[in-house]
């Protein structure tokens, strides 16, 4: 079962917002490469008309190969290429370089501090009583 304990701060990451964020990376990728002629679109309207509207399921390697396909047929290079990068960053933990893709774009991206006030590092437990729930890395 999934429970969360003091260190899960420090070892847990939402999937909800790297897999939003992998998909940003996916689609800058997807139209840098293919000059803006294919997009994370692309591979979602390929999803559905393959698996959605066909009620076949997507097999485990099925959006690594579709990635693949899709940056091939685009002219984007190795196609293969992407989806090694796509399977690295799903199933991976090193940060994604957004600012570097994001600049082809013009868009500048700055990770920043959520605020400058001083803290302790740590997380208080609720209840009348100080006590740490979880103390962060660093």
């Amino acid at each position: 079962y999934y429970r969360q304990d003091e260190n899960a701060p420090n070892a847990i990451v939402s999937y909800y917002a790297k897999g939003s964020l992998v998909a940003l990376a996916l689609d800058l990728q997807l139209r840098e490469a293919s000059k803006g002629r294919r997009s994370l679109d692309d591979v979602m309207r390929a999803l559905w008309q393959r698996h959605g509207q066909t009620g076949v399921g997507v097999e485990e390697e099925g959006i690594f190969e579709l990635v693949a396909e899709i940056a091939a047929e685009a002219g984007s290079g190795d196609g293969k290429k992407l989806a090694q990068w796509l399977r690295r960053a799903v199933e991976g933990t090193d940060d994604l370089p957004l600012a570097r893709w994001l600049k082809a774009f013009a868009v500048d991206y700055r990770a920043e501090p959520e605020s400058d006030a001083p803290s302790l590092g740590v997380k208080l437990a609720s209840g009348s009583e100080v006590k740490l729930a979880s103390v962060f890395d660093g």
